[in-house]
């Protein structure tokens, strides 16, 4: 087996692991009351709701960084419409625009918010800062980039967080058993 074919299967195991233990089925047929001010899935995940799924307060905790903001489903819609519709006039003008394939803009904005961040494990050093417009990219620049409420950038830090450490796992564990390894 090639080191590469290595690197690729411990990555996969590692993100796509089972969880270590098994959940109970609630047999209850009542749904789940809704009122119009519901933290968004707070009644679909973590424990209590016997989910395997952890709820967003829970995974910013297992990977060090701070949770989302207790938000309804309105703060976060009214967020997400508000930066989509910022998309096209933040890229007047970019000659290097790239194709957004719905999500990708966005994505690359809300990981600069929280690279900024100089407290954040995901703090990249402006490199996803500079991949912005020039003319517009000061809007999350290290300075204002704390004012933002902790929504999508904050989900998008989760994740990247997360990622960070299973490729740092893959990579120890690939080190290890090579240094581990006789002739």
């Amino acid at each position: 087996m090639t080191k590469m074919m290595m690197i690729k299967t411990l990555l996969l195991t590692t993100i796509l692991q089972p969880p270590h233990h098994h959940t109970t089925h609630s047999l209850s047929t009542t749904p789940p009351t809704q009122s119009h001010n519901t933290i968004r899935g707070s009644n679909k995940y973590g424990t209590l709701n016997n989910s395997t799924i952890l709820t967003p307060s829970d995974a910013a905790l297992k990977v060090g960084v701070l949770p989302t903001k207790e938000a309804t489903k309105e703060e976060w819609q009214r967020a997400w419409k508000l930066h989509r519709g910022l998309m096209k006039p933040l890229h007047l003008g970019d000659g290097c625009r790239p194709k957004d394939s719905k999500l990708a803009l966005a994505c690359l904005w809300w990981k600069a918010i929280a690279g900024n961040d100089n407290s954040s494990p995901v703090h990249d050093y402006s490199l996803s800062y500079d991949l912005l417009p020039p003319v517009t990219r000061w809007i999350v620049s290290k300075r204002v980039c704390r004012f933002y409420p902790r929504l999508h950038h904050a989900n998008v830090e989760i994740r990247t967080a997360y990622l960070d450490k299973a490729l740092t796992n893959v990579i120890n564990a690939i080190m290890n058993d090579h240094n581990n390894a006789t002739i």
